[in-house]
Parts: C-alpha cells; sequence; structure tokens
C-alpha cells in the first residue's frame, strides 16, 4: 500500500510539474505573440508615415519637405485687412463666389487622395476647415473648424491646402475690395477629396 501511495503521489507531482511547464511555456507564447503584435503595429504605424511623406513628396515634387503646419504667431499690430467669409455657394457676393468654386475646383483635381488615404488611420468624421487666401493667391491662414477627430487627417488636409499654393490671384473686383477671403468648407473623403458648404 505504501508503494502505491508513494507511486502515486510521484504520478500527482510529476503531473503538477507537466502543468506548470505547460503554463510556463504557455505564457512565454503569450508573451511573445503579444511582442509580435505591438512590433507588427509599430512597423503598420512606420509604413503609414512613410506613404503618407511620399504621397505628399508626389503631390509637390518641386517643393522643400513640407513642415507640420505650425500654429500662427499673433500680431503685435491690429489687423485691418479687409475680410470676407464664404460659407456656401450662394453667396450673394458674385465675383467672391466665382473665385471660391474656382479654389474648391482646384482642391479637387489636385489633391492627391493617397494622401489621405494613408492618413485614415482610425473613424473619423468629414472635418470643418476655413482656408484664408490673401490677394495674391497665398494661403494666409488654415483654421480647423471642426477636426476630424483624428489628428492625422486633420494635418493631411493642412497639407494638401499648403502643398496646392499658391492659388489664383483675386480678380480685379475683388481685389479691390478684398484684401483676404475666407473660404469656410465640409471636406468630404470618402472615395474623393469633396468640398461642400459648411454653415456658419
Amino acid at each position: 500500500a505504501r508503494q502505491e501511495a508513494a507511486r502515486q503521489e510521484a504520478a500527482r507531482q510529476e503531473a503538477a510539474r507537466q502543468e506548470a511547464a505547460r503554463q510556463e511555456a504557455a505564457r512565454q507564447e503569450a508573451a511573445r505573440q503579444e511582442a509580435a503584435r505591438q512590433e507588427a503595429a509599430r512597423q503598420d504605424a512606420l509604413k503609414r508615415e512613410a506613404e503618407l511623406q511620399a504621397a505628399l513628396a508626389r503631390a509637390a515634387p518641386t517643393r522643400p519637405a513640407l513642415e507640420p503646419p505650425r500654429p500662427e504667431r499673433p500680431s503685435p499690430l491690429p489687423d485691418n485687412r479687409r475680410r470676407r467669409t464664404i460659407f456656401g455657394r450662394t453667396d450673394r457676393d458674385v465675383v467672391a463666389m466665382m473665385y471660391a468654386e474656382g479654389w474648391r475646383q482646384r482642391v479637387e483635381m489636385g489633391a492627391p487622395f493617397d494622401v489621405i488615404k494613408a492618413a485614415k488611420v482610425a473613424p473619423y468624421t468629414n472635418p470643418v476647415i476655413t482656408v484664408a487666401l490673401r490677394s495674391d493667391g497665398n494661403v494666409d491662414s488654415i483654421v480647423i473648424n471642426q477636426s476630424s477627430g483624428v489628428p492625422e487627417i486633420d494635418a493631411a488636409v493642412v497639407r494638401i491646402v499648403q502643398a496646392l499654393s499658391p492659388y489664383a490671384p483675386f480678380p480685379r473686383d475683388l481685389a479691390a475690395e478684398v484684401d483676404v477671403l475666407e473660404i469656410r468648407r465640409v471636406w468630404s473623403l470618402d472615395n474623393a477629396v469633396r468640398l461642400f458648404g459648411a454653415g456658419r
């Protein structure tokens, strides 16, 4: 009986040892898989960033590398420039509206969608952006009125606007009345870049 009890105890200890070894192996395998998952996620993020930079380079091959948008420094002097804001496509100022429509077409036709595609790293909403243009067609400022919820997309939109600059100068009639034209649009980014009128 003693030998049988000893045999059973030895068998129990061996089973416990094997179970502990199995659990340790499972823990190590889980840790290995988690490390591999994190590395894959890191590599994917690096790949997306590389694709974004490559797309931007293709969009503006003659321009130097675009820097992330910098916050505008407040001017120490009051801004006395004449401004006008265009919210939709039915503004009473026909000349300003037509200029804004021309700008919209330039953006929609020239915006490289692969830049937006590479920036789509999470669910998003269509952002509302106000682009202020000076009379010479250069960008005065870019304001994100409503974020997409994804910083990469917001930054991509800003970079697209910068990459396509300068835009057409104001027509003579518009330049005689306006120094800075602010164009507010909803950016639809589903399968192509489309700009729609935005509410006030």
